[in-house]
């Protein structure tokens, strides 16, 4: 298959799984719960994909990651840049403070700051973890797309072609700042990277061309 067909492949994909995406939580809301769909994506992603991204990512960087690529956050936080591991990272423990705050009773928080301004204290932690939430997003977004960037110039190196900025591809990044729904961008470039190590023995130093692939 054609690098051109392929893509439109992944195009129309996208859009015939959007729609089914959508018809399903629709008609079995009342027998599942969406939520658990959502769930279920991050299983996916977290727990098969993610592994093999990161080890597949450390071997066209010519290194191994070992068991550590099944550690979740952590082998996502192995492939980011130095920055935006050490940025991630700082924001996932703060996201982890404030939940735990939020568990604490509020009777604690009562004694403390006084009955008037830990009414509604828990509340406002919750929303606060959601922010923060929201902030990691952003930040996984960026660093997955200098992830992504990487594995495009690698590619095209590989296969002596030029690397190209596509509608497809546009897409592909941008789903990366989408909670849930990223799970798509993953399976992408899990495609790319399997394609490379897998199928054209990246390590072998080959030259292949893009039809090929």
């Amino acid at each position: 298959m054609s690098k051109k067909d392929r893509e439109s492949f992944y195009i129309l994909g996208f859009i015939l799984g959007m729609i089914a995406i959508c018809l399903v939580v629709r008609y079995s809301a009342k027998f599942i719960n969406p939520l658990y769909l959502g769930i279920f994506a991050v299983i996916v992603q977290v727990f098969i994909i993610m592994p093999r991204i990161a080890k597949m990512y450390y071997k066209i960087m010519g290194a191994d990651l070992g068991f550590q690529a099944y550690v979740p956050i952590y082998n996502e936080l192995a492939i980011y840049s130095p920055v935006m591991a050490n940025v991630s990272l700082v924001i996932w423990l703060l996201d982890a403070l404030i939940l735990g705050m939020s568990c604490i009773e509020n009777s604690v928080y009562e004694s403390i700051l006084g009955m008037h301004a830990a009414f509604n204290i828990t509340h406002s932690l919750i929303w606060a973890a959601i922010l923060v939430y929201l902030v990691q997003c952003l930040v996984r977004g960026i660093a997955m797309c200098q992830v992504s960037s990487v594995v495009y110039r690698k590619r095209a190196e590989f296969y002596q072609a030029p690397n190209k900025t596509t509608v497809f591809r546009v897409l592909q990044l941008f789903l990366y700042f989408i909670p849930f729904i990223r799970v798509y961008s993953f399976c992408v470039l899990f495609d790319k990277l399997y394609t490379m190590t897998k199928v054209s023995h990246y390590k072998e130093r080959k030259q292949y061309s893009m039809e090929e692939e």
